[in-house]
């Protein structure tokens, strides 16, 4: 019981936000999966038409980033973040009456918008409503949910792929739609802190660069851990079956190992990461791990049954251990060198600077495996050196923008302050 209610978030603004995502996260598990299949076999679309219309969402999404962040910080993180996700909620209810391609890509293109511009302003608004050294423990908790809850939805999900008919599927839709709806109405509890609020609209506006160019690179350097999860989730699992001996069904069984560490580990691998020595050391090993796993996974080729089970299981772990260090470094990061006054601007900067896995990594790392073999697997690990050098650079180059940025921000609130006499 003590174990498990350690997993459990504070009382008060944490745990509001945590519930917000552990039912926005069920809405999402219960669709991600089983929205392609009800748009090929039950609205008669294709395959590659669903795969255009993904594509459209991840664009459009890419594109929402900076002026949801903006949004954010003019009217407010926690009234943009609720409108968003009611219109989220409405958007995916109209999916179901879908009828062909056309529609389908508006609907599909709208939802990306709302999505990921959701949840630029989400993550602003916990940088608006908690204090600095409470950001990163409350968005670790909102991780462990979001583990829970996309668990808890693709089994569900899971059910609805067995029935295989238009209800089933369109149960899944209008679930997801419910629980974005049920998420708005947690969200709006949230608590504002009357002193921020005040505090930002005493302070300067921001300055007139809209991209912080050595935020937006830790951003992009330390996204590249992120090539971690992709290799666990779509080269992996085409590894085991074609190249190695092991059971055909160990990828989706080291993926759920994944889902087991996270839920247990990442509150506790965050604490702390609030300082700049432990985020930037939670870097390091996140990437020094993603090195060692090309190595063990091009000794699979040659080596018995049972070894390529446990070097796979071995992978696995570490790329679990990379994933939950980055992540929570990256939580500090996003929130400590963004400017108080600025934090829906520079998270939609943050978001748009994370996307190169997610355009890129696909199909680059299954290129390398497929044309080199185990070979692609030292190719992937030289990139992860280069990439923990790169992220080290960037840091340091952020750190002293930073530095200088706040010296700036004192030095001109004290010219501000009225002149005494004595």
């Amino acid at each position: 019981m003590d174990a498990l209610r350690r997993l459990l978030p504070p009382p008060g603004t944490v745990r509001i936000l945590t519930s917000s995502s552990l039912i926005a996260s069920v809405g999402y598990g219960l669709y991600v999966t089983g929205s392609a299949v009800y748009f090929v076999r039950s609205v008669g679309l294709s395959a590659s038409q669903v795969g255009v219309g993904l594509s459209m969402a991840a664009i459009v999404g890419f594109l929402a980033s900076m002026p949801a962040g903006l949004l954010s910080d003019r009217l407010g993180a926690k009234r943009v973040t609720v409108s968003l996700m009611v219109l989220q909620s409405v958007t995916l209810a109209s999916l179901t009456l879908v009828r062909g391609f056309p529609t389908f890509l508006v609907g599909m293109a709208l939802l990306g918008l709302l999505e990921n511009a959701a949840n630029v302003s989400r993550a602003a608004m916990l940088a608006h409503a908690l204090p600095s050294d409470e950001r990163v423990g409350a968005a670790a908790y909102g991780r462990t949910a979001v583990n829970v809850g996309v668990s808890a939805g693709t089994a569900f999900c899971g059910v609805a792929l067995q029935i295989d008919s238009r209800p089933a599927y369109l149960a899944l839709i209008l679930g997801n739609a419910l629980a974005a709806s049920v998420a708005a109405v947690i969200d709006s509890r949230v608590p504002e802190r009357e002193r921020e609020r005040v505090r930002a609209a005493e302070r300067p506006p921001a300055p007139p660069r809209t991209i912080d160019l050595p935020y937006l690179a830790v951003a992009a350097m330390t996204s590249l851990s992120r090539f971690g999860d992709l290799i666990l989730t779509v080269a992996l699992p085409l590894w085991i079956i074609a190249e190695t001996d092991a059971p055909r069904g160990l990828g989706a069984w080291l993926i759920l190992l994944n889902t087991g560490l996270v839920i247990l580990l990442q509150v506790r691998v965050a604490r702390g990461a609030e300082r700049p020595s432990r985020s930037h050391a939670l870097v390091r090993l996140s990437f020094a791990l993603l090195v060692l796993t090309g190595p063990l996974l091009a000794l699979t080729v040659t080596t018995a049954t049972w070894l390529q089970i446990g070097l796979l299981v071995a992978v696995a772990a570490l790329i679990t251990v990379s994933e939950l260090a980055c992540e929570s470094a990256r939580w500090s990061l996003r929130y400590r060198l963004a400017p108080e006054h600025a934090q829906g601007r520079y998270s939609g900067m943050f978001s748009m600077g994370s996307t190169l896995p997610a355009f890129v990594g696909p199909a680059l790392i299954l290129a390398l495996i497929e044309r080199l073999g185990a070979g692609g697997w030292l190719g992937l690990s030289g990139l992860f050196a280069v990439a923990l050098l790169l992220s080290q650079v960037s840091l340091t180059w952020a750190e002293r923008s930073h530095a200088a940025r706040e010296s700036a921000g004192i030095a001109a609130e004290d010219e501000r302050q009225p002149a005494t006499t004595g």
